[in-house]
């Protein structure tokens, strides 16, 4: 046997491929999650641009109010369009994410099928 050279046992190589395998699958799931949240802020952004398209001036922000709509009148713009902190967030989480998948798809694949 060559010096530093370490050989995994059958049992030991099924351990890691199993690791890997739920590893992966989890990834998969948090980027379905984060696609997910993505897909809301989409919806919030499509929402806000044709509010500002078709009347601009009835779009009321949280915390404000328009004086010509009935008492009460909700904000009609999602809050989370304000978050761009979030929103960078997700987005770069969900690189992490893509990167880490395509890491493990690539350590998976150097075992025999």
């Amino acid at each position: 046997m060559q010096e530093g050279v370490y050989f995994m046992s059958q049992t030991e190589r099924d351990a890691v491929f199993g690791r890997l395998v739920r590893e992966q699958r989890d990834t998969n799931y948090l980027i379905a999650d984060l696609e997910a949240e993505a897909k809301k802020f989409s919806s919030s952004f499509r929402s806000l641009s044709e509010m500002l398209q078709a009347s601009p001036d009835k779009v009321i922000f949280p915390g404000q109010f328009d004086k010509r709509a009935p008492l009460g009148s909700p904000p009609n713009v999602d809050p989370c369009v304000l978050e761009i902190d979030r929103l960078k967030a997700l987005v770069e989480n969900l690189r992490d994410a893509m990167k880490k998948r395509d890491d493990l798809t690539l350590q998976l694949s150097k075992y025999p099928q």
